[in-house]
């Protein structure tokens, strides 16, 4: 064996070429020229040879490289795919914030609505402000008509102020100021104007009223009926369902309508008991507070509470129209304002609308007047309407005409069907001709349907008295005998158009803005001991 000298590898004693590099192992020849046959070897000829040991190096450092870039490729390629997951979480935030921006639009879009709708309705009012300048100023008129009268007559009032007993009572304006002189009333003269027997008290009746808030002050009624010189009757409250007698700091609503009710039918029925039930203004609270009323066998119950037909849902309208039946059948006289807000009912859709419970058919719907009297007589009466308020009346969406309003020319509704007809009665109810009560220890006037319907509260203690027996459920007998004759005053002028609604005109007969009409006391008082 020998080695090649040039990549020195181990080859064969004879041979002439390396089998590993292919170099030539012959020793150098002259140069030759080329001939015609083919090329000839040079003897400078030189050979380039890769060494053997180069060769694995290369191979190792390749492997070496390829060992790198595989790690590398499992390192950063899991970095890689956290990145990947980064980008799919950040395109789900930029989604998420594409909804949210989407939902903040519709927000700003329903908000913007409301403000539209809000700037509407303050435009409304502003209108109805500038409407009402007018009238404003007439009451400013009226008070000043009252002041000067006061000074004209002076000397005369400090003298009739001077022969009141000093019992620490405060002296009314309606004790001192001739009725003809102004346009508001008490309980008892409203009484005198309708012709209220005057011998009868009520006594061994009990009217029951229906509040859903508020309270009264004894304070209020000592200082009420002393002024007015008539007996205080015997008060007393219920609760239900937790409610309580709470009378508030300041004149709220609920307030004046309790006053209303104790001192108006107080002062016209002073013999009667009076029990007022306290209760939670909701859906519940309403029925509970008639089925106790119920419970406690009141001759007479009083609800000036309500709301419009179309607020009220199915379940509830049954359950209290239910307990509203069961009163009924147990012989208790149930009265119910039929609202303040006219043919529309304060529902601002351009259609005619009543109130409920007044609507139940059973029920004495109570509506409301305007009256004006003069010399201690009425020298007018019309249907109530003040142009901002109005007296509640029409046909109900609910209840079919009930038998005893068949042959009555009540109108069709506005889908051309027939419905039960509000009111059945009515009274004096305008503001402008209103109550004076007293309501923490101020004298207030008050008014509404909600005044009208006290008022027929102590009317109905009268006539159960004066007959000798309960009217209860009398709304037949008002339909067939009482109401065409002249037991009650017709109101012919006037109508409850109100928000656009047209309304419904007063009549000589049943009409549905004031009903068969006001009363005349002892005609009814006839009636109803001929016809019970």
């Amino acid at each position: 064996m020998k080695i090649c000298p040039f990549c020195r590898e181990e080859i064969r004693e004879d041979a002439v070429k390396c089998r590993y590099c292919g170099s030539s192992l012959l020793p150098g020849q002259p140069t030759a020229e080329k001939s015609d046959t083919g090329p000839s070897a040079s003897a400078d000829q030189v050979i380039y040879v890769v060494d053997q040991g180069l060769i694995r190096f290369a191979k190792f450092a390749l492997a070496i490289l390829a060992l790198f870039v595989a790690v590398g490729a499992a390192l950063y390629g899991f970095d890689i795919q956290k990145g990947v997951d980064k980008v799919r979480e950040g395109v789900d935030k930029v989604r998420d914030s594409e909804d949210s921006i989407q939902k903040m639009r519709i927000s700003l879009e329903n908000q913007i609505r409301e403000i539209q709708k809000t700037s509407e309705q303050i435009e409304r009012s502003r209108q109805n402000v500038s409407d009402n300048e007018g009238k404003v100023q007439d009451l400013r008129n009226e008070a000043q008509s009252f002041v000067d009268w006061i000074e004209r007559n002076k000397p005369a009032v400090l003298a009739f102020v001077a022969r009141i007993p000093a019992a620490g009572v405060e002296i009314t304006q309606a004790a001192i100021i001739p009725q003809s002189d102004r346009p508001w009333f008490t309980a008892p003269e409203l009484a005198k104007l309708y012709d209220v027997p005057v011998d009868l008290n009520g006594d061994g009746q009990t009217i029951g009223f229906l509040e859903l808030g508020g309270g009264f002050r004894e304070s209020d009624l000592d200082s009420y009926f002393a002024a007015l010189h008539v007996s205080k009757p015997n008060v007393e409250w219920v609760s239900v369902d937790g409610a309580k007698n709470q009378p508030q700091e300041s004149n709220t609503g609920a307030d004046g309508q309790v006053a209303n009710d104790i001192e108006i039918a107080g002062a016209i029925a002073y013999g009667a008991k009076i029990r007022v039930y306290f209760a939670p203004n909701t859906d519940a609270g309403f029925v509970d507070v008639v089925r106790k009323a119920v419970a406690d066998r009141v001759t007479i119950l009083s609800i000036s509470w309500g709301a419009p037909e179309s607020v009220w849902s199915k379940k509830e309208i049954a359950a209290l129209n239910s307990a509203l039946e069961s009163a009924a059948k147990q012989g208790i006289t149930v009265l119910c304002a039929t609202g303040d807000l006219g043919a529309a009912d304060g529902v601002e859709d351009g259609k005619a609308h009543v109130d409920f419970p007044s609507s139940s058919p059973w029920v004495l719907a109570i509506g409301g007047t305007r009256l004006k009297a003069s010399n201690g007589a009425i020298s007018s009466e019309v249907v109530w309407n003040d142009g901002s308020n109005a007296t509640g009346g029409g046909v109900s969406d609910l209840f079919s005409p009930p038998d005893w309003q068949s042959g009555l020319r009540v109108p069709t509704r506005a889908d051309g069907q027939k419905g039960r007809g509000v009111p059945d009665l009515a009274a004096n109810a305008s503001p402008a001709s209103g109550y004076y009560i007293m309501l923490h220890g101020e004298k207030t006037i008050l008014g509404g349907t909600s005044a009208a319907t006290p008022f027929w509260a102590g009317l109905v203690a009268i006539l159960n008295q004066g007959s000798g027996r309960n009217l209860g459920y009398f709304n037949p007998t008002l339909y067939k005998s009482i109401g065409p004759t002249d037991a009650l005053h017709k109101i012919a002028e006037g109508n409850n158009g109100i928000l656009n609604v047209k309304g419904y005109a007063g009549s000589r007969d049943w009409n549905p803005a004031v009903g068969w009409g006001s009363p005349s006391g002892r005609r009814l008082l006839e009636a109803a001991r001929s016809q019970f």
